[in-house]
């Protein structure tokens, strides 16, 4: 597990240098045409040859003193997965030549190791699991070793979309200052018993909690459900304080359940309203003044280990494509009490590098990602997924990455308003249950990269993304995304551009001139009307 305070602190590589081979990985020169059908790939002090076969996800891992390359793959057709985090046979290394195409370097200064990989256990995902006679299973595949291996989960405080207990409710939804009504007795149900249950099968869990909106009570409008009229969705002035005890209430009702929670949002998605589920827009000063409030708040009730973060939102403004200014401006009015910022993967789909957006002053996380029913095309889905969700955002520093929920009904339920067309990590039916497409993403990463991994330079080029890794126990992990439909070539262009996290000209599978990201969610429109249900 990663130490709570590396959650707090804006932990640098400089720290962590001593993970990293001295061996530095100039950007390689230009190679000429090659015959064969394979890549000339540079881990640092060995090189392999390999193949990428059309829209693939492949991880390598070397170790100090091995003889060959450890490699796991997942490739996808248009009708669904072949291969899924299958392990392949051991590539022969070989000494570093100089001119391979892609090559891992030194450290990225300036970065925060690595938290982990997971998903949001909503109140839907519990039921879902909780219910299933398959419990035992679902939950060895979601963190178990020899599953997806996840590290952290993310909770929402209260209700959000996905909910399956009849009816939105908060915490508290009794108007009282003192918070005498506050109860988390709804989590009792399913979500305590599968979160406790999933640290019996890691322990090192990460937890991590949002509030999608505070009482309604709290609010301007008086309603839990956003009321979107102007502002009386926003949090009342003379509520904050109250609020920042709330958190404080939650925070010890976890811990009296034996759940310690890392880390808090100040709330998801602070430019949206919905007026199907619980939302709460807050304007920058709004956030920033919570966080100020918060942050003694926590300190003072034994909670200074626990980290605030701020934003929690794409990387666009809400309904625009305009890189969001709302993180920095929050840094800027909140200072140190924001301790990292959350970014979501939507409405960024008209950008081919969203994650280029991402701050540096702070961590950055990936906190929330999800598959869609509304595209079929398994390879768009893991062209995108992969790319927005996973290999963008760490490429640009992020210390985590989160799938919405880790499990829902076969149907995408159930929930309650909001999103009719997402897919758990996990599809759970009468007849048993399915490990989905996006598990088989997030695996390629999760089972690999260890908490505590320092992120190396890696090129890439044309139509492959790269991420790479030093982990803690000395490995090296780098991760290829092949977005185009066909086997890779140097000496001719491949079939159809694709080419996600890369400069030059934009392109994706079967649709040139459209990047890559615009596939999974589709147009903004699309998303906001189809999506979110907006």
């Amino acid at each position: 597990m990663l130490p709570t305070p590396l959650l707090r602190l804006s932990v640098t590589t400089t720290a962590l240098v001593a993970l990293v081979a001295t061996t530095s990985a100039a950007a390689p020169a230009q190679p000429a045409a090659d015959t064969r059908s394979d890549v000339r790939i540079d881990l640092g002090d060995v090189a392999v040859r390999d193949t990428l076969p059309p829209t693939s996800v492949t991880t390598y891992v070397w170790r100090p003193g091995d003889t060959g390359v450890a490699s796991w793959r997942t490739t996808a057709t248009a009708d669904g997965l072949t291969e899924q985090v299958a392990a392949r046979a051991p590539l022969a290394a070989r000494p570093v030549v100089g001119g391979e195409e892609l090559a891992v370097g030194d450290a990225v200064p300036d970065t925060s190791p690595v938290v982990g990989f997971g998903g949001a256990l909503t109140d839907s995902a519990a039921y879902v699991i909780d219910t299933s006679p398959q419990r035992d299973a679902i939950l060895d595949d979601l963190f178990g070793a020899d599953g997806a291996s996840l590290d952290v989960v993310r909770l929402a405080m209260g209700a959000s979309d996905f909910v399956a207990t009849p009816g939105h409710a908060s915490y508290a939804d009794t108007p009282d200052p003192t918070l005498a009504s506050f109860s988390i007795e709804r989590d009792r149900a399913h979500v305590l018993p599968v979160l406790r249950d999933a640290l019996a099968v890691d322990p090192d869990l990460v937890v991590v909690a949002a509030p999608w909106s505070a009482p309604g009570w709290m609010k301007r409008s008086g309603k839990y459900v956003g009321d979107c009229w102007q502002q009386q969705n926003q949090l009342r002035d003379d509520m904050v304080e109250v609020y920042a005890r709330y958190y404080v209430r939650f925070l010890q009702a976890y811990a009296a359940e034996g759940v310690d929670v890392a880390q808090v949002s100040l709330g998801n998605e602070p430019q949206h309203c919905n007026s199907t589920y619980p939302t709460m827009t807050m304007p920058v000063a709004t956030q920033a003044r919570l966080a100020t409030v918060l942050r003694p708040v926590l300190d003072a009730a034994g909670f200074d280990d626990v980290a605030i973060l701020g934003w929690d939102h794409n990387y666009v403004d809400e309904g625009t494509d305009r890189p969001t200014g709302y993180p920095a401006a929050l840094l800027a009015a909140a200072g140190d009490e924001v301790d990292a910022i959350g970014y979501h993967c939507y409405e960024s789909n008209r950008r081919r590098e969203p994650a280029a957006q991402q701050t540096t002053a702070r961590p950055a996380w990936m906190t929330e990602c999800t598959g869609t029913s509304h595209w079929r095309d398994t390879r768009q889905n893991l062209v995108n997924e992969t790319h927005l969700a996973l290999l963008n955002p760490l490429r640009y520093g992020a210390v985590a990455s989160l799938y919405w929920n880790l499990a829902l009904d076969t149907a995408g339920g159930p929930h309650l308003g909001g999103c009719a067309t997402c897919r758990g990590m996990v599809e759970v039916g009468d007849e048993g249950y399915t490990v989905g497409q996006s598990a088989a993403y997030w695996s390629q990463l999760s089972r690999f990269v260890q908490p505590g991994a320092v992120l190396l330079t890696s090129t890439q080029r044309s139509p492959v993304e790269t991420v790479a890794y030093a982990n803690p126990d000395g490995s090296r992990v780098l991760v290829v995304l092949n977005a185009s439909w066909s086997t890779l070539d140097w000496g001719t262009p491949p079939d159809g551009p694709a080419e996600p996290g890369s400069p030059g000209s934009p392109g994706s599978p079967g649709e040139p001139g459209r990047d890559p990201a615009s596939v999974l969610l589709g147009t903004v429109r699309e998303l906001v009307r189809g999506l979110l249900g907006r």
